[in-house]
């Protein structure tokens, strides 16, 4: 070292000494500065937390639809996966607080759990690949399952870590962390939400929905959450994985439970107790029973509580499948019926400032909703009538398809060049001209149709220099079955068929189309084709089209429909030398379309098209949903915030983890209800089954009226007890265990918790 800079520094140190500085103190200073500065790996936390929820949610999603149109599971059986899958996923959240608190700590928990989680979506990725072996249930049943143990596995571990990473001295940075968590979650969840059915829809693989690409990202986006999670690992604060005894607040709180329950059971004749957890004191202190005690009291108001996570969550099932019977085209955009689930991270995000900063302190001044249990009871209220719209709906959508499709319509289609005229012996009943070309059978001429079995036609017309005659006798005794009846020139000869219009079995959330030709022998064999900028669809998916077996008879032919997407289409039609027709067309969800070619009467080279709408759509627009989603939102943000707030208000601070447990247990019981309903198939009817619903809710929300009329809110200041720490009393410089104290529990699925109401603890 240079000695002119030694002696520079022993001067600089001289001059700072003789000025009466005290170096100490600096240095301490120095120290306490550093410590009070943001601490930058929570960033990598936040990060990561908003990669795990795209993740999650992206493969939520469109999980419902992978079930039904791809797998081709049956609608009340798919429901009931989706919400099984639901269930692990709020179950395993118990696992994951046990297994840090007791045995590994959050840090390695997390980092576990979350590769488990990573093998879980490889696994559905590859399951989802035609050629390698899909679809089938079996691979996507276990990948499901991985993944419901990965997601709840982490569930309450993330946000308490985050919190571990500040100082004590960095209290004030704690409200700022979790706004910028809780939004990380929000934006996490709706962009995933967004994505992934673009890119299981607007992508084909193998001519199919993409789900290897609607599953791939999510998971290649898990595997970016792991890697920046580990970028962290020499910095983050683990002071929480020291004496770990393989024991945590959940599993003594259940024990305490069991030991009161089997005391009282064996001493009751031998010594009375005012309260049956009193008889758990020969295994735990006094201060342990109280807080038990204190616990089962939000225990008996939460019972009715699993109901409306029953209805809030089918807005991923039942409502995903009721959007796929809607028309989602807004302008030139398509919106796709499981996209439409982001409209719930949408409002949340703008209704929880709104009822924070606007609505609560209005009514408060009439000393209205002042109270947690009030505010749940209106949002229990506001989930059901979410449910009653969405009853509406579906009882509109119903009635607008069985009006615009009659069981019984008879179409007529006049393909020929020739003006035809339907009577009964000298009486002319109806006249179908060339120019009109379709009609349905008027309603009052069908009673007399009907008793004849049988309607006489005649024509004669010229095309060019050859005349045509036609009169016939036509058999229509089948007036219930819907049919067209296609009049057409072939052979110089008017012929005609009779074509079933299939009202069975519709495929929701595609369009079903068939091609029918009518005296095109002279162009040769015809092939279409079917596109747009995202799919084209060759002669390949139509190789029926040129089967001219549907010809050889006239009566009752059933012909198949073609699935496709629904969507705007340019269609071509070619011969082997050259193109004989080309138009673009709108393929609406839900509906099915008969596609007819014939010859141009005028122009005999020339072949002309017809589009029949075999199903019409209901015709309503999918924002019609938005109403129902709207209300249930309100519900859910004055239900959710305030059922958590009630908890841990009234929850004694060693009962926070539990507290978190026993609310992602209602859910997961609320999704365990409506597996057993879908499964149970009580009514066919979705209406009925919405009424249901509504109905279970509503005695459930009476129950929870009653109950909270009966609960005595909690003093905290009444626990004098210095063996268990208050909220007053919590010492920030012990490490956080899951959930361990309010301002630390914000839980990753759970996100609802608003910057005012950290603020508030």
């Amino acid at each position: 070292m240079d000695e002119n800079s030694i002696d520079e520094k022993q001067i600089k140190f001289e001059l700072s000494d003789s000025n009466g500085s005290n170096l100490p103190e600096k240095l301490d200073n120095e120290i306490m500065n550093e410590k009070n500065k943001y601490p930058k790996t929570v960033f990598l936390i936040i990060l990561n937390e908003f990669c795990e929820r795209f993740s999650y949610y992206g493969i939520r999603t469109v999980l419902f639809l992978y079930l039904t149109n791809f797998i081709k599971i049956e609608q009340h059986s798919a429901t009931a996966i989706y919400h099984a899958f639901t269930v692990i996923c709020y179950f395993t959240p118990i696992l994951g607080a046990i297994l840090a608190d007791g045995y590994l700590g959050l840090y390695k928990t997390i980092l576990y759990v979350s590769i488990v989680y990573c093998i879980g979506e490889i696994i559905l990725t590859l399951t989802s690949i035609i050629p390698l072996g899909a679809p089938n249930i079996t691979g996507p049943a276990i990948a499901l399952f991985i993944i419901a143990v990965g997601t709840g596995g982490i569930k309450p571990c993330v946000s308490a870590f985050g919190g571990n990473q500040f100082h004590p001295s960095q209290k004030k940075y704690l409200a700022t962390f979790f706004s910028v968590f809780y939004l990380s979650i929000n934006v996490g969840s709706t962009i995933g939400t967004i994505l992934t059915p673009i890119f299981r829809n607007d992508v084909k693989c193998f001519g199919q929905d993409c789900y290897p690409l609607a599953f791939g990202v999510p998971a290649v986006v898990m595997v970016a959450s792991i890697i920046i999670y580990a970028i962290g690992t020499p910095f983050y604060n683990r002071s929480d994985e020291t004496n770990k005894k393989g024991s945590n607040i959940i599993i003594q709180t259940a024990d305490c439970i069991f030991t009161g329950i089997k005391n009282k059971i064996k001493f009751r004749n031998i010594e009375k107790k005012e309260h049956w957890l009193d008889y758990a004191d020969t295994k735990f202190n006094k201060q342990m029973i109280f807080d038990v005690k204190a616990f089962y009291k939000i225990v008996v108001v939460f019972l009715p509580l699993p109901i409306f996570w029953a209805l809030y969550d089918q807005q991923g099932s039942r409502w995903t499948a009721q959007a796929q019977q809607l028309n989602g085209k807004l302008g030139k955009w398509m919106i796709k019926p499981d996209q439409f689930q982001a409209v719930n991270p949408i409002f949340i995000v703008a209704l929880v400032p709104l009822f924070d900063f606007v609505i609560y302190p209005f009514f408060s001044k009439f000393n209205i909703l002042k109270k947690e249990l009030h505010r749940m009871s209106i949002g229990l209220i506001f989930a059901i009538l979410s449910f009653g719209i969405a009853a509406l709906l579906e009882s509109r959508m119903q009635a607008t398809l069985k009006s615009l499709n009659p069981s019984n319509r008879i179409r007529l289609v006049n393909l020929s060049p020739c003006d035809i005229t339907f009577f009964d012996q000298d009486e002319t009943l109806f006249y179908l001209a060339k120019s009109i070309k379709v009609i349905d059978m008027p309603e009052d001429k069908r009673k007399k149709i009907d008793q004849k079995k049988s309607l006489l036609t005649n024509s004669t017309c010229l095309v060019g220099k050859e005349k045509f005659n036609f009169s016939n006798t036509l058999d229509i005794s089948d007036l219930n079955a819907s049919k067209n009846l296609f009049f057409y020139l072939s052979d110089n000869m008017i012929k005609t068929l009779d074509i079933l219009i299939n009202q069975n079995n519709q495929v929701n959330g595609f369009s079903q189309i068939r091609f029918l030709k009518f005296g095109t022998s002279n162009f040769g064999a015809v092939f279409p084709k079917v596109f747009n900028n995202i799919i084209s669809y060759g002669n390949e998916k139509f190789d029926e089209m040129n089967n001219s077996s549907y010809l050889s008879t006239n009566r009752n032919l059933d012909v198949a429909y073609t699935t496709i997407d629904y969507s705007d289409y340019r269609i071509s039609i070619r011969n082997s030398s050259m193109e004989l027709l080309s138009f673009e067309i709108t393929f609406e969800t839900c509906a099915r379309y008969s596609i007819l070619l014939y010859p141009n009467p005028i122009e005999s080279h020339q072949i002309d098209y017809l589009i029949l709408t075999d199903i019409y759509p209901n015709g309503l627009h999918l924002c019609w949903q938005l109403i129902q989603i709207l209300i249930m939102t309100v519900g859910e943000v004055m239900f959710s915030i305030s059922g958590i707030s009630f908890a841990y208000s009234q929850a004694p601070s060693s009962m926070k983890s539990v507290i978190q447990a026993l609310w992602c247990l209602t859910v997961a019981f609320g999704n365990l209800i409506v597996v057993i309903v879908a499964e149970a198939k009580f009514v066919e009817n979705q209406v009925y089954e919405y009424f249901i619903f509504m109905g279970l809710l509503t005695l459930a929300t009476g129950i929870f009226i009653f109950l909270s009329c009966r609960y005595k809110y909690s003093d905290k200041s009444d626990d004098n007890s210095s063996d268990v720490k208050t909220e007053s009393s919590f010492d920030p410089t012990e490490p956080l265990k899951h959930s361990a104290h309010v301002k630390y529990s914000t839980d990753s699925e759970i996100k609802l918790i608003s910057l005012s109401a950290l603020e508030a603890n």
